[in-house]
């Protein structure tokens, strides 16, 4: 264990992320949101570290910080991928309507 992410640890994570696009893409505005975090940890990750290492007016935990929400993210991303899937498999299984699908009218 590492005690701050690298982008390696990310790699596989994202690396296999298109397989699951079918999930994804019935489900965008919660991985939106778990992008955005992403987004906002890797444009703070080098502001605290410039403020700790160089400036000396931050102090280890401001970087600490936005590696827990790092890996928050990934939790979340982790649990978000696999309940969609067990509930996508659930559902094809039991015949139930899947996600995205609309309901088909017999006359």
């Amino acid at each position: 264990l590492k005690p701050y992410p690298s982008v390696a640890d990310l790699a596989i994570q994202f690396g296999l992320l298109p397989l699951f696009y079918p999930i994804i893409s019935e489900f965008i505005v919660r991985f939106i949101c778990i992008a955005q975090i992403y987004l906002y940890c890797f444009i703070l990750m080098p502001i605290a570290w410039y403020a700790w290492l160089y400036q000396g007016s931050g102090n280890a935990n401001f970087f600490y910080g936005t590696t827990l929400a790092v890996g928050c993210a990934q939790i979340w991303l982790l649990i978000e991928i696999l309940h969609l899937a067990l509930e996508r498999q659930y559902k094809k299984k039991h015949s139930l309507q899947p996600f995205g699908d609309t309901p088909i009218k017999q006359k």
